[in-house]
């Protein structure tokens, strides 16, 4: 967190895991969400949080996504981030059932997801949440974004899917209950990487720029391996 004096004036989520790569072990840091408030932007407010994250871990490689309609990927990219996968997010009204949201084009709130920003303010955590099925697993997280109408912003809460195991009927529960999960919970999105859906009943591609993940290496090893990770998929980032 960034603070000036007694106030908060920016947070920075990241979570550490281990992957495999090539054969060889690789320790990941995945950084976000980033927040800073408006009236401190531009003040090296998140370029002093993120060094300080590269600093605290012992990770080999740093990973983080970005909403191409923010255009902020020339902000990592002066701190030594690379593109490494780009994909446009496929997206789910959890208030409308699957057979009325199957349609050619994507619903009105879907078409939100292309103007998704970083919480305004820092204040609430993403909630994790696992659904198993007889061997299926679906697991979501609850992030609280912004979006950005006509220059005015407002809130939303949305529901990522960051890792899926199974498939078939298992795996099509699975589903279902983590839609119904984030409708409980106020989502109005559920959305993921066109890989993390498969054929699942009611998701359609949304209207956008997309999101890319970007990356730097932080070890010997991890610019050792880095030209590996360019199309190489993560299971999801850990909050």
């Amino acid at each position: 967190m960034a603070e000036d004096g007694d106030t908060l004036v920016g947070a920075c989520l990241a979570g550490e895991r281990q992957a495999v790569l090539d054969g060889e072990g690789l320790r990941l840091v995945h950084v976000g969400p980033i927040a800073v408030v408006p009236e401190c932007w531009h003040n090296g407010v998140g370029t002093a949080m993120l060094k300080a994250v590269h600093q605290m871990t012992e990770a080999d490689v740093a990973t983080l996504t970005v909403n191409r309609v923010e255009d902020v990927s020339g902000f990592y990219a002066r701190q030594g981030y690379r593109d490494v996968q780009f994909w446009t997010p496929f997206a789910r009204d959890p208030s409308i059932s699957p057979s009325q949201n199957r349609v050619e084009q994507p619903s009105a709130r879907a078409g939100l997801l292309t103007e998704l920003a970083p919480p305004v303010e820092p204040r609430d955590e993403p909630r994790v949440r696992i659904h198993r099925v007889d061997g299926a697993e679906v697991r979501t997280v609850l992030w609280r974004v912004t979006t950005r109408s006509g220059g005015s912003l407002r809130p939303l809460s949305t529901c990522q899917i960051v890792h899926r195991s199974g498939d078939g009927e298992a795996f099509d529960l699975a589903i279902e209950r983590a839609v119904a999960a984030a409708r409980v919970a106020g989502a109005r999105l559920v959305w993921a990487r066109p890989q993390l859906i498969g054929g699942a009943l009611g998701f359609r591609r949304t209207i956008g720029p997309g999101v890319a993940r970007m990356a730097r290496p932080l070890s010997e090893r991890g610019r050792r391996l880095f030209p590996s990770i360019r199309g190489w998929t993560p299971a999801g980032p850990s909050p």
